[in-house]
């Protein structure tokens, strides 16, 4: 699972078909210091950005990346893949709006 999009490097070289995948996700919980303390849910990650799937697969270094923090509904969200779950999500953002499943 991962998506594909363009991506231009710091230097100015643009991969069309640009390979990201998440690296790693965790869940986090904040606590609210009101009165009455309420909950409130993040998954938080880091992404990273390859050339191509198959640089990617053959152990190739990344060639970009980044994090996201994705705020989670924990009545909505389906906790059996959090990762499927951040893919959508990072689709419906403004800098992966044209992004397509990889």
């Amino acid at each position: 699972m991962a998506l594909k999009l363009s991506y231009e490097t710091p230097y100015g070289l643009t991969c069309a078909d640009a390979y990201w995948r998440i690296k790693r996700c965790a869940v986090e919980i904040e606590l609210s210091e009101d009165e009455t303390p309420t909950k409130t849910y993040f998954v938080t990650g880091g992404i990273e950005t390859f050339v191509s799937k198959a640089d990617c697969e053959s152990g190739k270094p990344p060639i970009g990346g980044g994090t996201y923090r994705m705020p989670l509904d924990m009545e909505a969200t389906d906790m059996s893949n959090v990762v499927a779950e951040s893919y959508k999500w990072l689709k419906t953002q403004p800098e992966f709006s044209s992004a397509v499943d990889a």
